[in-house]
């Protein structure tokens, strides 16, 4: 279950679930910026413990109110090789991985797929790389705004 603000603090350990956050800032992407802007501000910080990140071609971590510059490909694959670098002999793997996507990228092999969750338009589509075939889950991001 993901807490939402309707969850009772009282309801949940105190310690805050680990969200590592990544918004898409692909060329494809360039119309999407403000609406996954929006989706990473309406997370609920009193439940999660946010790092955002964006991603294209690469991957580097940003400060919350950070500018995004948009373009180049889209690399999945830069997502999963980015966590294992950050988590070797240091911390452990991310409770949950959230990508904010339009779904167009490179495969991507998860070491834990059940802790990615993917977001996206609902006028975009899901590759076979972000599916719940291999235990991840999508939302539409629509459902969210």
């Amino acid at each position: 279950m993901i807490p939402n603000e309707n969850t009772s603090v009282n309801s949940l350990d105190t310690e805050k679930i680990d969200v590592w956050l990544f918004m898409d800032v692909s060329g494809s992407c360039v119309d999407l910026k403000d609406r996954f802007w929006k989706a990473y501000r309406s997370i609920p910080t009193a439940f999660f413990n946010i790092v955002p990140h964006v991603f294209d071609d690469g991957v580097r971590r940003i400060s919350k109110n950070e500018e995004i510059r948009v373009g180049g490909g889209t690399s999945f694959d830069k997502i999963e090789e980015y966590i294992r670098s950050e988590v070797k002999g240091r911390s452990k793997y991310p409770h949950i991985v959230f990508v904010i996507t339009d779904g167009q990228g490179t495969p991507v092999v998860p070491l834990i797929p059940s802790r990615w969750v993917w977001f996206m338009p609902k006028d975009n589509f899901c590759t076979t790389y972000c599916n719940q075939n291999d235990g991840s889950t999508v939302y539409m991001l629509d459902d969210f705004e």
